[in-house]
């Protein structure tokens, strides 16, 4: 899995194959968030958040909702409060 980490970003690329799968996406949030650290990058967010950005992003793309824009995962530190709303709402 091909993960580009900047300041204020981190992309999943292809994330969709990931699935809905707890134990691959919460290996992927693990690498994130001890590279983010290793990397002296900010951390706004907890795991809990970039799990259910990323079930929420693979979601939508399994429905064919978006796919250009859902096949990789743009996880945003400093999130917006109505797009934390909807990805806990939609990657339950």
């Amino acid at each position: 899995m091909r993960i580009i980490y900047t300041e204020n970003n981190t992309k999943i690329c292809n994330s969709y194959l990931l699935g809905q799968d707890d134990s691959k996406i919460g290996d992927v949030v693990i690498e994130i968030l001890r590279t983010r650290r290793d990397r002296g990058l900010p951390i706004t967010r907890g795991p809990k958040s970039y799990t259910k950005e990323i079930k929420a992003h693979n979601r939508l793309y399994k429905m064919g909702m978006f796919k250009s824009h859902t096949a990789d995962c743009d996880c945003e530190e400093n999130i917006k409060k109505w797009k934390s709303v909807i990805y806990s709402i939609i990657g339950l």
